[in-house]
């Protein structure tokens, strides 16, 4: 393990909590950016993530922040250590602003319902997943709206470029949330170079990316880390650990939601978007060019187009396809499907 990791305590981004530095540390032996923006990140434009969830968790009466992402109208996407041993969570979907609590778009919902994975533990890293299903079915619109999750086979994803959201800390040196969202884009690294940082707690169900462009830091835990397929947003990861401080060059690690897919689906129902194979008969369906299309047949699949070839896809249990959107929506916003 490298030896970095030594002089730097693991950080869960669970709320205001930070697992932080031993005080018999010397400051010399600590590593930061110069960059002092925590995720070198921007102000999200409102309504560019639909999908994103402000979490404010209630455990023994103290109340802590997360994020989490819309994957249906009635499940939102967590990480375990968010939600674990919770008394409720409250929900905020459609902000943006979180200081404007006149937003139109914006609805909150208390839930007492949570899901975590069997396997996981508060004292091991992996299986970092949890689910709450909110109280009602929320109403779908333009700011309100589920995040793709697809079975992708077995992309790695190293060196693609992702993007990372979140109302978290955003330096070190200012030790509270951001008022709006925001969001970077970073660059996934192959497990074996986060072994060098983390050693062999990084297994095959968790992604990691590189610290040089941006990362996420206290507050941001749970929420999504997507990745665009040919016009769609996918949700390939959700934010799991850290090193403290924030701004240390030691790579972010995030769960692996590939690895769940199935476990999602027999807690929530929830189909996932899948390419079982490519479809490259031509009586099928032919490519003009790439991107997402309608598939004529049926409302709840879709093509996504790449480098001439279709494949198949699925929409999420109880949404069809929407040709303007170039993605999956609520039925009743598609009127050929309804």
């Amino acid at each position: 393990m490298n030896t970095i990791l030594l002089s730097l305590a693991i950080n869960l981004f669970y709320g205001y909590t930070c697992f932080g530095l031993d005080n018999s540390i010397p400051s010399s032996a600590l590593i930061y950016t110069k960059d002092t923006r925590i995720v070198s990140g921007t102000e999200a434009t409102p309504g560019e993530f639909p999908w994103m969830a402000h979490l404010t968790i209630v455990r023994k009466g103290r109340e802590r922040e997360c994020g989490g992402s819309l994957i249906s109208q009635n499940w939102i996407l967590t990480a375990a250590h968010c939600v674990d041993r919770a008394d409720s969570v409250t929900v905020v979907l459609g902000a943006h602003n979180l200081s404007a609590v006149s937003e139109p778009y914006r609805i909150s919902l208390k839930s007492t319902e949570f899901h975590i994975h069997p396997k996981y533990s508060s004292e091991t890293f992996p299986d970092d997943i949890g689910l709450i299903k909110l109280p009602v079915s929320v109403t779908l619109s333009a700011r309100i709206r589920p995040v793709i999750l697809a079975d992708l086979g077995n992309r790695d994803h190293v060196n693609n470029t992702v993007v990372v959201s979140g109302w978290g800390y955003y330096s070190d040196a200012i030790q509270w949330t951001s008022d709006v969202l925001v969001k970077a884009s970073t660059i996934v690294i192959s497990n074996e170079k986060c072994q060098d940082s983390w050693g062999s707690m990084i297994v095959s169900t968790m992604i990691c990316t590189s610290r040089t462009r941006g990362g996420v830091c206290n507050g941001d835990s749970g929420g999504p880390m997507i990745y665009l397929v040919d016009g769609s947003w996918i949700q390939i990861g959700i934010t799991s650990f850290g090193a403290s401080p924030c701004e240390s060059v030691i790579p972010n690690g995030f769960t692996r939601v590939q690895s769940y897919l199935s476990w999602i689906t027999s807690i929530t129902g929830i189909s996932y978007a899948t390419t079982p194979w490519p479809t490259t008969q031509t009586n099928v369906f032919s490519c003009q060019n790439d991107g997402n299309k309608a598939n004529p047949a049926d409302c709840t699949t879709f093509y996504m187009c790449s480098n001439g070839t279709p494949y198949l896809f699925n929409c999420p249990s109880g949404l069809v396809f929407n040709l303007q959107l170039q993605n999956c929506d609520y039925r009743q916003n598609v009127l050929q499907c309804s």
